[in-house]
């Protein structure tokens, strides 16, 4: 995540010198390379080796599916866990605990959801601390 301040406003400023280079007739406003330049942040699988440097990253996942009472519903948990290197800890479960005032009892993609538990300290690589959170939702099975 590391797009804080200073960092973003490099990398927007990086993104265009370098598309100007290749085509001296580049002109996308600022707000459009910014929203480029934040999606080629997010990840589409799990990888660990490219998180060697002081980067944050908040992992959002679906975990395995439950029966409920009733037939016609699954219990649904997302979890969001959240990386950051270890001298920076507190920052995990600031951020934690701003997820789920974000997403608490909030409709999402058709589906409320309710925060289900904080997950405290989550396993890491060397260097890094996480914390989590899930929040559970029923999804129809029809």
């Amino acid at each position: 995540m590391g797009l804080a301040g200073g960092e973003l406003t490099n990398k927007i400023n990086a993104y265009i010198s370098e598309q100007k280079e290749r085509n001296p007739n580049f002109n996308k406003p600022i707000e459009v390379v910014e929203k480029i330049i934040i999606a080629r942040q997010i990840i589409k699988r799990s990888t660990w080796d490219d998180m060697l440097t002081n980067e944050k990253r908040i992992c959002i996942y679906f975990r395995p599916s439950r029966s409920s009472r009733n037939e016609i519903l699954t219990n649904e948990i997302l979890q969001v866990d959240c990386h950051v290197p270890a001298k920076q800890d507190y920052i995990a479960d600031r951020i934690a605990s701003r997820i789920v005032k974000l997403l608490n009892n909030k409709n999402v993609n058709g589906v409320y959801l309710k925060f289900a538990g904080g997950l405290g300290e989550l396993p890491a690589i060397p260097g890094f601390y996480c914390a989590g959170v899930r929040f559970r939702y029923a999804n129809p099975t029809i």
